[in-house]
């Protein structure tokens, strides 16, 4: 039987966490990203249950905003506040049923 299921997290700096937004997208995508603000690397390389991550930008938006690491340095150096909401963390659980196609 499938089992779906819908996660909508906000990564703020107010709730206390030790998450970053840098250390957000290493985690959710996988993949190693050095953290500027943090002055070390998040590495979830490891991670070899991510079926695909993407960063999909508006048309006209600058390539290198294309570049993980580099687009969430830029909003975690854009975002000053002790308070702010970083990012929004949406996770869709698809069925196993279901093939990457």
């Amino acid at each position: 039987m499938a089992n779906p299921h819908f996660d909508l997290k906000t990564i703020s700096r107010s709730n206390g966490t030790w998450f970053s937004a840098v250390k957000a997208a290493s985690y959710i995508s996988g993949e190693r990203l050095y953290d500027a603000r943090a002055k070390e690397y998040a590495n979830y390389g490891w991670r070899n249950d991510v079926a695909h991550s993407e960063i999909m930008a508006p048309e006209g938006a600058p390539d290198h905003l294309l570049n993980r690491q580099t687009l969430w340095n830029k909003v975690e150096e854009c975002e000053t506040r002790k308070d702010s909401q970083l990012a929004r963390s949406l996770i869709i659980g698809m069925p196993h049923e279901l093939n990457h196609q």
